[in-house]
């Protein structure tokens, strides 16, 4: 199959296009692909409106479902056997006595016994404070903006995109939340106390902290911005989606290869960036664009000396220095996220795993329905939606071992869990 955005070729199991990022959406019944607002599924004619599972309720809902149908056990045929059968009439009699005794004791019970005043209690979840500390490292803000980079912390404030896509800022304590632009935004990076971002075209803007003095710099559509001191390393989109760099003091566009460019890495004088063919490193000048690790790659993010990404063998390190590739993990079905210690991915089962990279132990950290995943300093941000179909979405704050949680925009609200 091929992805709707982006027209590159997907493998059969994959649930985000590696290329652009695009979330495929299947059948839950036959899991064929569907489309955004599809009622019926194409292929099988089932109703997409509602599906079993949306009456589950509770918070953790699996990803994937088995509808894998059940075959018919071998029926085997059983000879009747005849049976004398007798009614013992003083078995009966005495038993509907017992069952009208039974019934006038248990409504004397009822009218004239003790009154039921007290009440269950309600089991509510404790309101723990929760404050993001620490600084994002490298690594996790490239694999942020892998994810359209919804979310930025500065060490002082959180900066996160609400279920409407407006950027919201709330403090270290995750409240006194405040809109500070009221309009669709991603990738979102804060450098030299500006806040830059792309808008609803994706057009790459500027403005202040403070939501003001708002400007466009590139009127084109562009992804996987990248700055690096006094420059924008970032893929046009309508130049064959081509890397491309832009001079902040000259205000210089100009163009660095001539093929698809995804999950821009820039380290020292190099970038390092996927293509639909593998996975490529180029000078910051454009010269000597070479081919480093050929076959479909998702989400690479460089850390310490290794570059990580997704392929058809798992989740993959290449160690620059000796080129030589190690696998992870084999079971990872997504790439999600990772900084200088852990990695996070989703593994065939839906849920979320860190995996250390010292210890190399693995943890289930969280179960439900992700669409991006964020890391802000000390904590991850899941982006989630609490049913297959339903539109509205919210965010997900936990520490590391997912033990500590904390919902944001969950019906305009932020409340703990």
């Amino acid at each position: 199959m091929f992805c709707p955005k982006c027209q590159n070729e997907l493998n059969d199991d994959m649930n985000f296009c590696p290329h652009c990022g695009y979330q495929v959406k299947r059948c839950p019944y036959c899991h064929q692909l569907i489309k955004e607002g599809d009622l019926y599924c194409s292929a099988c004619g089932r109703s997409l409106q509602t599906t079993p599972h949306d009456q589950m309720g509770g918070y953790y809902q699996p990803l994937f479902y088995d509808e894998t149908p059940v075959q018919d056990e071998e029926k085997t045929d059983f000879k009747k056997v005849p049976v004398k059968q007798k009614v013992n009439k003083v078995v009966v009699l005495v038993s509907v006595i017992v069952l009208v005794i039974l019934t006038v004791l248990s409504y004397e019970y009822l009218e004239h016994g003790p009154t039921l005043t007290q009440q269950s209690p309600q089991i509510s979840l404790p309101q723990e404070d929760m404050t993001i500390a620490g600084q994002t490292v490298e690594s996790s803000l490239i694999g942020n903006i892998n994810q359209n980079g919804q979310a930025y912390f500065d060490g002082k404030d959180l900066y996160l995109c609400d279920s409407n896509g407006y950027l919201v800022r709330m403090n270290q304590n995750l409240d006194q939340q405040e809109t500070i632009l009221a309009k669709s935004c991603q990738y979102i990076t804060i450098h030299n106390d500006k806040i830059y971002y792309t808008d609803e075209n994706n057009y790459f803007c500027e403005m202040s902290k403070d939501g003001q003095n708002q400007k466009t710099l590139i009127s084109k559509d562009i992804y996987y911005p990248c700055i690096d001191n006094d420059k924008l390393y970032y893929q046009l989109d309508e130049d064959d989606e081509s890397l491309y760099v832009y001079d902040f003091q000259s205000q210089k566009q100009t163009k660095l290869n001539n093929r698809h460019s995804y999950c821009i890495n820039i380290v020292d004088d190099m970038i390092y960036y996927s293509s639909t063919d593998g996975i490529y490193r180029i000078h910051k000048d454009g010269k000597n664009d070479e081919k480093i690790i050929s076959g479909k790659s998702g989400n690479v993010i460089y850390s310490q000396g290794k570059l990580y990404y997704l392929s058809t063998e798992g989740l993959c390190a290449l160690d620059i220095k000796s080129e030589k590739v190690t696998v992870v993990e084999e079971n990872a079905a997504i790439f999600l996220n990772m900084n200088d210690q852990y990695l996070f991915y989703q593994s065939m089962d839906g849920s979320v795993v860190r995996y250390d990279l010292s210890s190399q132990e693995e943890k289930t950290i969280y179960n439900g329905l992700v669409e991006n995943c964020y890391i802000a300093g000390d904590k991850l941000i899941i982006k989630t939606s609490s049913s297959l179909y339903q539109q509205e979405s919210y965010s997900v704050v936990m520490d590391f071992d997912g033990l500590q949680q904390r919902r944001l925009f969950f019906n305009g609200q932020g409340e703990y869990i």
